[in-house]
């Protein structure tokens, strides 16, 4: 293993830290574009079931 002096390893390791950083924000961007679609697909599905939802129900003891 070759001996490197404290500039070689500060280059390491903030090289490391901004893949490690990007990773990060790689993940917490695919976890708020799922959320944000997930949200979608509810809105549309209650936007959807909002007229059935609106209309007067009629129940057996009512005929």
């Amino acid at each position: 293993m070759p001996h490197l002096d404290d500039e070689q390893m500060m280059t390491i390791l903030t090289r490391a830290r901004h893949e490690r950083n990007g990773a990060v924000v790689r993940i917490l961007g695919t976890t708020v574009r799922n959320t944000l679609n997930f949200m979608a697909t509810v809105a549309e599905t209650v936007l959807r079931l909002l007229p059935v939802a609106m209309t007067p129900q009629t129940r057996a003891s009512d005929r």
